[in-house]
């Protein structure tokens, strides 16, 4: 694994929280939209979101957990 910075380390932090939190809201508003187009728009948004947060995990070797 790299050797990445406390600031580094801090964003990162910040960047997969943000992520995770923005994952969870559209899943949340998917789940209120009554508009079938409105629903599977916020459900593609929010999977690009957990593979966004996914691949953030996976280059800094995995060791957060979802």
């Amino acid at each position: 694994m790299q050797n990445f910075t406390q600031k580094e380390l801090l964003v990162m932090q910040d960047q997969l929280t943000l992520e995770k939190s923005t994952k969870k809201f559209l899943d949340f508003a998917a789940g209120q939209c009554t508009d079938a187009g409105a629903k599977n728009l916020c459900q593609r948004i929010a999977a690009d979101h957990q593979k966004s947060y996914q691949n953030l995990v996976s280059h800094l070797g995995g060791g957060q957990n979802q």
